[in-house]
């Protein structure tokens, strides 16, 4: 669905050099959207 290509798309913004705070926000997204997709 829109879901996995919104992520793709997002993790393909992030620079591979991020900060860990970077990183740690897009791990709550991660979960986030994970949780959209295996919710329902």
């Amino acid at each position: 669905m829109g879901i996995a290509r919104i992520a793709k798309s997002h993790y393909a913004g992030i620079p591979k050099a991020s900060s860990g705070k970077e990183w740690k926000l897009s791990d709550s997204l991660r979960e986030k959207i994970t949780g959209c997709l295996y919710g329902e």
